[in-house]
């Protein structure tokens, strides 16, 4: 990700622009060769592309209707017109399937991601009609997003729909329409409240014959305090005939303090002896410690990201950081 200087505040500055929504000159140059071209025949195409896209912008940060849209912009009837048939054509999500993948080679990675994040949230809406519903979770009245990124945060899909379906139901659709748009995507992390349908995935994956590797899901202190979450999690992957050698169960540190220490510790013996991978994520951070690693059983460990990102920067000193936690832990290990 950039680094957050002076040099990258002045390149991703508003300053100058029409209205912040605006586009800039680089930004024009990466969305112009997604503009489809003018039909050949009839009236030629009068209108400015860029203040279309202009347009389209500044609704969708101003939140504003479409007869409010200011007069230096094409007329609303343009505007509507090409938004549409742009949104039907798939053209927005073509550009940041795109763009994300062009980011990821940035980052020194695959373009193809291998590994996304699902969650969702809950958002109040308006009384203009749409679809709506009532998390009661939440306590929100409303429309629910969810999204899919990759590792990296970068937005790989959104689907919304109504409030009142639970992430875990919601999220069948989510993974059905991202399935045949990336097929290379072989793991898929999500929290404690997937888990029942992260298995009835797996199940369908293996009916089908789609190779998959391990699928993580993040256990939360709340979940630790369940006298059952070992049980459910074991039993629900028995009953759908799947070894627990399929799931990697990621933690942080701030499940090891404090009064739940002992029976964290219980659970994650028996997931790891039962073939669970136990992964530490966000090492580094909070209440990180080296007696973690010899007190509970701990397959891998996840660096915390401001730490990696910035091992470019020599006189940071994270490259040495790095390099001892590593070597600290192979040496637990072995």
């Amino acid at each position: 990700m950039v680094t957050w200087t002076g040099i990258a505040r002045r390149g991703h500055s508003r300053e100058g622009l029409r209205y912040p929504s605006d586009m800039t000159d680089v930004e024009w140059a990466l969305a112009a060769p997604f503009v489809p071209p003018a039909k050949s025949g009839g009236r030629p195409r009068m209108a400015n592309m860029r203040e279309v896209l202009n347009a389209m912008l500044y609704v969708a940060a101003s939140g504003c209707a479409w007869r409010l849209l200011p007069k230096c912009f094409p007329s609303v009837s343009t505007v509507w017109r090409y938004f549409y048939a742009r949104r039907n054509a798939g053209l927005f999500e073509a550009i940041n399937t795109v763009q994300a993948m062009n980011l990821r080679e940035i980052e020194g990675r695959k373009a193809p991601p291998s590994a996304g994040v699902i969650d969702s949230q809950s958002v109040k809406t308006t009384e203009s009609g749409g679809i709506s519903g009532f998390d009661a979770g939440k306590k929100v009245k409303g429309r629910k997003r969810h999204i899919l990124t990759d590792t990296c945060g970068f937005l790989i899909f959104i689907l919304v729909h109504a409030a009142d379906i639970q992430g875990r139901d919601g999220a069948v659709d989510l993974l059905a329409a991202i399935w045949t748009r990336f097929p290379w995507l072989r793991y898929v992390f999500a929290d404690g409240g997937y888990a029942r349908l992260m298995m009835a995935d797996m199940v369908a994956w293996r009916n089908q014959g789609f190779a998959f590797g391990r699928i993580a899901f993040n256990g939360a202190p709340c979940d630790f305090r369940r006298g059952d979450f070992v049980d459910r999690i074991l039993g629900r992957m028995d009953k759908c005939g799947l070894p627990p050698c399929l799931l990697e169960l990621e933690v942080t540190e701030t499940v090891f303090v404090g009064q739940l220490s002992d029976r964290v510790h219980n659970c994650l013996e028996t997931l790891a002896k039962a073939g669970v991978t136990i992964a530490l994520d966000d090492f580094g951070t909070g209440y990180a410690s080296l007696t973690h690693l010899q007190q509970f059983p701990v397959h891998t460990i996840k660096i915390d990201r401001s730490f990696v990102s910035r091992l470019v920067a020599v006189e940071t000193g994270d490259a040495a950081i790095v390099g001892a936690v590593c070597a600290t832990t192979n040496s637990v290990a072995g």
